[in-house]
């Protein structure tokens, strides 16, 4: 897929993904550079993507041949100043706000373009300046009446005419861009974001952007089929039903996108019938596919094996939570569905789109699978619809071992300047830095799980992913305390964090004879901390995933696919920071 198709989806991750892999190929094309930055940008990494954009803001704009293109790139600063200002919740928020607004009108003003106005004119009323607002709204409206060549002209009309309060403009226009736009979700979900403050800051009814609302997002799960005799969670004979409701239950919500495993079954139907529809299935496999296809599609038949292999090549894209772990223990495909789950929340959030979880289940409660699937959804708070599997109640067949593998958050940390100490500052290091770290850690109390220091660098293992992540905030917040002003800490610059979630091994450290924990899982979380930069967090992605359904009151911001130390792989990671936080840099 392209850059563009992948922005649309509202795949902004992918976009900057490839985007990347194109200039690290040797494309310098002025376009491609221009996503990278879009695509952050849209993602919310507001820090990765003004540096990301240091060198298109030296362009001589005027001279690029695209005179679209040109004004998009001069529109950069602007853009990013808007950002940072609706990030921002302290008294400099409206100062911020007008600082934004003057770079669009600069914009504005040398292209003699409507786009940067109605920026302008927006974040001039909500900066209190409401009658520059409507004179500039005024002067760019005739240049986007009616008819509309494309989307974006009827947006920017809806814009202007929202400001100056013309209501039966704005709904036209909006009907009309709702129109041109079906499926660009990304830039239905970026006006819709926009004009949404400006509603509210004048006291509209948001109605006039329901046009605009983008298809929801899913997280699909439900049971593995049972053949031949019509006992068991979903038999062959309720397939056909299944299906059909599947397909109205899609349709009915407005189900677009979704995230989930490919099993025999109940997964694959949806992914079928997402298809079908012109959806993009996201595959959430909870170990690799061999091992997968051998646990929970090869058993039920060589037809599901087929059908498996169809939906996968036709995926959006696969994700393997657990690349380097295998068996079948329940502990793995329940995490990999919270992963799924979290990766919903996450996809929702970037299109502004509802959430749903389609189960196809028997309605029968458990601790393990789909009734496991569903009490954690509804746990925070998402709306699950059930589709009658039709089946008995009756589990069919072997259930997955328990195993003795818990998931479990990780970090890892360093103090950068450590090595820079006197060997007579260290006695005070320890005691004023590290103690401080210390300090923090009682304060979770047995929510930390495992501890082990040596020098300067900390390993913990918490209960949840959202203490770890709060824990991470903290450690930073906690070092820049200690050594702000002490001459003899001035090497010290920061720490670095990692930090990582998944199924690991419980256990006994034989040297220390503490509590410990084990696996892959852990040595991944390690891998990670010394590609971090100092003063930040960074996750992977089944932490950000996690974090979102767990505390959605702190931010992941994506920062792209990066090696990890001793060629331990490349992951998709994010830096941890706490929502409205001042970004760095």
């Amino acid at each position: 897929m392209t850059i563009e198709s992948l922005m649309a989806d509202g795949n902004y991750l992918a976009a900057y993904d490839e985007a990347r892999l194109l200039l690290n190929k040797g494309d310098s094309a002025l376009r491609t550079r221009y996503l990278a930055v879009l695509a952050l940008a849209r993602s919310g990494a507001l820090t990765q993507a003004r540096s990301a954009a240091e060198d298109l803001l030296d362009v001589d704009v005027l001279t690029v041949p695209d005179r679209g293109l040109g004004l998009d790139i001069d529109a950069l600063r602007a853009r990013l100043a808007k950002d940072l200002a609706f990030e921002a919740t302290g008294a400099d928020r409206p100062q911020l706000l007008a600082d934004a607004a003057r770079a669009y009108e600069a914009v504005h003003r040398r292209w003699d373009d409507a786009y940067p106005a109605a920026n302008a004119a927006t974040l001039w009323t909500l900066a209190g300046e409401r009658p520059r607002a409507a004179e500039l709204a005024r002067s760019a409206l005739p240049s986007v009446g009616e008819p509309w060549e494309d989307y974006w002209a009827a947006v920017t009309c809806a814009e202007l005419a929202l400001v100056i309060g013309d209501l039966g403009l704005a709904h036209r226009a909006v009907v009309a861009a709702a129109v041109m736009g079906p499926h660009d979700y990304a830039s239905r979900a970026a006006t819709r974001r926009q004009l949404a403050r400006l509603c509210a800051h004048l006291g509209l009814e948001a109605d006039v952007l329901a046009p605009l609302r983008n298809p929801a997002v899913a997280h699909a799960t439900g049971h593995l089929p049972v053949a031949g005799d019509g006992r068991g969670r979903f038999p062959r004979a309720a397939e056909g039903a299944a299906t059909a409701e599947v397909a109205r239950v899609l349709e009915r919500e407005g189900v677009r996108v979704a995230f989930g495993s490919l099993a025999a079954g109940a997964d694959i139907l949806v992914a079928e019938q997402l298809a079908a529809r012109g959806g993009a299935y996201n595959v959430v496999l909870p170990f690799p596919e061999e091992a997968f296809v051998r646990a929970s599609v090869a058993p039920f038949g060589q037809d599901w094996v087929e059908r498996f292999r169809a939906c996968l090549a036709a995926a959006r894209s696969v994700t393997v939570v657990n690349d380097a772990l295998h068996g079948e223990e329940d502990v793995l495909f329940r995490f990999g569905s919270r992963v799924a789950m979290g990766m919903v929340r996450l996809r929702a959030q970037a299109m502004e789109a509802p959430a749903v979880q389609v189960a196809v289940w028997d309605g029968v409660a458990g601790e393990t699978g789909v009734a496991a699937d569903v009490a954690d959804w509804e746990a925070v708070r998402g709306r699950s619809v059930v589709v009658d599997s039709g089946g008995t109640g009756e589990a069919v067949g072997r259930e997955p071992p328990s195993g003795r593998r818990e998931v479990r958050a990780m970090l890892f940390c360093d103090v950068a300047g450590f090595s820079g100490l006197p060997d007579e500052v260290i006695p005070l290091f320890m005691d004023v830095v590290m103690g401080g770290l210390g300090k923090v850690l009682e304060g979770f109390g047995d929510v930390v799980l495992a501890r082990q220091t040596w020098g300067d660098a900390v390993h913990v293992v918490m209960r949840d992913t959202a203490s770890a992540a709060r824990c991470a905030l903290r450690w930073q917040e906690s070092v820049a305390e200690t050594t702000a002003g002490s001459p003899l800490l001035a090497s010290v610059s920061g720490l670095r964090i990692s930090g990582h979630v998944g199924p690991v091994h419980p256990g006994r450290d034989r040297i220390r004879d503490e509590d410990a924990f084990f696996g892959a899982a852990v040595v991944r979380a390690a891998r990670i901390e010394p590609r971090t930069p100092v003063g930040q967090t960074y996750v992977t992605e089944q932490f950000a995933a996690l974090l979102a359904l767990e505390a959605p009151e702190l931010r992941c911001d994506y920062v792209g696919i990066a090696p990890t130390a001793k060629d331990y792989g490349a992951l998709h990671l994010y830096h941890l920071r706490a929502a409205g936080a001042a970004s760095p840099g």
